[in-house]
């Protein structure tokens, strides 16, 4: 993602369409945490270039499924409130990593529990309960070092 589209609605409409690509395919990418990294670097350029269009996107925007819409939503969120605060660059940027891949071992009970009518089974409630230590193993195994991002 490289090349950063001309218009700011198509712009945020990648980011939305590659954090599902890269959110959903971790385990077969050997560059998912490179990759992860531009993805976060080009959310916070995005903010800084276009902050009412992507406010905007995060409100209206395409439809991708709960799990990563709330992914983008909170790094975009996150990323204002750290702004407002003082935050330096680098640690808004660590914060998106983190905030994009926050609940990864979950994407698809995310997506489950978003429509369903009863509360979480106790299965489920389990999976909730773990999914914070399962993430991290998961990030750690697709080479993830970076221990602000790991602890946030």
């Amino acid at each position: 993602m490289s090349e950063k589209p001309k218009d700011p609605f198509a712009l945020w409409s990648s980011i939305l369409k590659r954090t599902g690509m890269l959110l959903r395919q971790h385990k077969e990418n050997p560059r998912f945490a490179q990759d992860l990294s531009e993805l976060a670097g080009m959310v916070y350029w995005a903010m800084q270039q276009h902050q009412e269009i992507g406010t905007f996107e995060m409100m209206h925007g395409e439809a991708t499924g709960y799990a990563i819409a709330h992914s983008l939503q909170t790094a975009f969120v996150a990323s204002l409130a750290a702004g407002r605060l003082g935050w330096s660059e680098s640690d808004r940027i660590t914060l998106i990593r983190a905030s994009l891949t926050m609940n990864i071992a979950m994407l698809d009970l995310q997506n489950t529990l978003a429509t369903q009518p009863t509360p979480p089974t106790s299965r489920q409630r389990a999976e909730i309960a773990s999914h914070a230590q399962r993430g991290r193993a998961m990030l750690e195994a697709a080479g993830i070092t970076d221990a602000d991002w790991l602890d946030t």
